[in-house]
């Protein structure tokens, strides 16, 4: 009979996320060696794309703009739940997208400061009901103190 390791899957996504910082820091390395001349490496991309806190930075210091790879990985995924992660999210769509992103909302609901900072900062206005992922993000302010007296104040 099997046994199932209940830890696999955390050391499956822990070794993904070593070998996103990894890649990421050689291809900083070889940017900083190549300068103007630093071409995309797609095979580096795609390592890179396993860790969202890697893949924002990537957007937003080698290619300097919109990431398409990046969006589709936001869009296909299921609600991520790590504030950090959270948090790289909402920072690329403030900071690189520029504008709302409808696919990034099911997981910026679910961290009250990044809900509040994108209620503020992208959407100018609270979160309505009526948007998709509107009820999960005011609750999940509603929860949080802190953002929930920011929300009422700022709102």
């Amino acid at each position: 009979m099997h046994r199932i390791d209940h830890g696999l899957a955390d050391r499956i996504r822990a070794h993904m996320e070593e070998a996103a910082a990894t890649v990421y820091g050689r291809e900083v390395s070889r940017r900083m060696e190549e300068g103007s001349s630093f071409v995309r490496d797609p095979k580096a991309e795609n390592v890179i794309l396993q860790d969202w806190r890697f893949a924002y930075l990537y957007s937003r210091e080698f290619i300097r703009g919109r990431w398409q790879a990046f969006e589709d990985a936001i869009a296909a995924a299921d609600p991520v739940s790590d504030p950090s992660v959270i948090r790289c999210v909402y920072n690329y769509v403030k900071n690189v997208r520029k504008e709302r992103m409808v696919t990034a909302e099911k997981h910026i609901a679910n961290c009250a400061t990044s809900s509040v900072d994108y209620s503020f900062n992208i959407l100018g206005t609270p979160w309505r009901a009526a948007m998709e992922h509107g009820e999960a993000a005011n609750e999940t302010i509603s929860r949080h103190p802190t953002a929930a007296s920011a929300y009422r104040i700022g709102m």
